[in-house]
C-alpha cells in the first residue's frame, strides 16, 4: 500500500495532504455549507424524508405477510414455500449493506440510498406482476437488497400487517400489497430526490473541491476523503 508521503505532484514535490494552500476545508466551524449549521427547518425536513424513506421499505419488507395464504392458493404452493419471501427480504437487507456502506463513505449518503431505493421499489412491482412463485421470491430478495440502503428501526414493519390485511382481503387482492409497496416507495423516492440535499460532510468537501480546481484551475485542490482514497487504490 502506498502510503501519504511516497505521493509525488507533476513537479516530483511530495504531496502534503495538510498542506493549507492545497487542502479543501470548510470555512470555519460557522460555515453554512457544513450539514450541522444547516438552518433547524431543513434539518427536520432532512430527518423526515429519510424516515420515511426508510419506514417505506420497512412497509414493503412486512406487508408480503398478509398476502402468505393468497399467494399460495394463487401459484397452488404451500405456506412454506410462500413464506421464504419474507426470508429472502432479510436476507437481502443483511446482504445489502456490505455494498451500501462503503459506496456511502466514498460517494455520500443522498443517491446511495436513493438509487438502491429507487430500484426496489421497481422489485416491488415486479413482485405484484409475478406469473410464477420463482419470481416472487427473486424479486423480493432483490427488494430487500437494494431497499437496505436506508434501513433502519421504524415503525414500518407495525403498521404493515394491518394494512396488508386490510388490501388482501379486499377485492383488490395480494398483489395490490405489493403495488401499494412500490407506488409509495416511487412516491417517496421523486419527494427526496428534489428536497434532499447531500448530507456527509466528506463528500460535500469532495464536491466544493472538485468546483473549485475548476473556477480556479488550479489541480492540487483536494479534499482528505479524495486524496486518502487516491492513496489506496494507487499501486505499490
Amino acid at each position: 500500500m502506498v502510503s501519504e508521503k511516497d505521493i509525488e505532484s507533476p513537479a516530483g514535490k511530495t504531496v502534503d495532504p495538510k498542506q493549507k494552500g492545497d487542502l479543501v476545508e470548510f470555512d470555519g466551524p460557522d460555515d453554512p455549507y457544513m450539514p450541522l449549521n444547516w438552518p433547524f427547518r431543513k434539518k427536520i425536513l432532512t430527518t423526515i424524508c429519510y424516515g420515511l424513506t426508510t419506514c417505506w421499505i420497512t412497509f414493503a419488507s412486512a406487508v408480503y405477510s398478509a398476502g402468505i395464504s393468497a399467494i399460495g392458493e394463487d401459484f397452488n404452493v404451500g405456506s412454506e414455500v410462500t413464506a421464504t419471501g419474507i426470508s429472502l427480504v432479510l436476507f437481502g437487507f443483511a446482504a445489502g449493506p456490505l455494498l451500501w456502506a462503503p459506496l456511502g463513505e466514498v460517494y455520500g449518503r443522498k443517491w446511495t440510498v436513493l438509487v438502491p431505493y429507487f430500484i426496489a421499489g421497481v422489485f416491488s412491482f415486479g413482485t405484484a406482476t409475478a406469473k410464477d412463485i420463482q419470481t416472487v421470491l427473486i424479486t423480493r430478495f432483490f427488494t430487500g437488497f437494494f431497499g437496505s440502503a436506508p434501513v433502519t428501526s421504524t415503525g414500518g414493519p407495525t403498521m404493515a400487517p394491518i394494512v396488508g390485511s386490510a388490501v388482501t382481503s379486499s377485492y383488490l387482492g395480494w398483489r395490490w400489497t405489493e403495488y401499494l409497496s412500490g407506488i409509495v416507495m416511487v412516491s417517496q423516492f421523486v419527494l427526496d430526490a428534489l428536497v434532499l440535499e447531500e448530507s456527509y460532510a466528506p463528500a460535500l468537501l469532495t464536491y466544493k473541491a472538485r468546483r473549485l480546481r475548476f473556477e480556479t484551475q488550479n489541480w492540487a485542490l483536494h479534499s482528505k476523503a479524495s486524496f486518502h482514497l487516491v492513496v489506496q487504490i494507487l499501486p505499490n
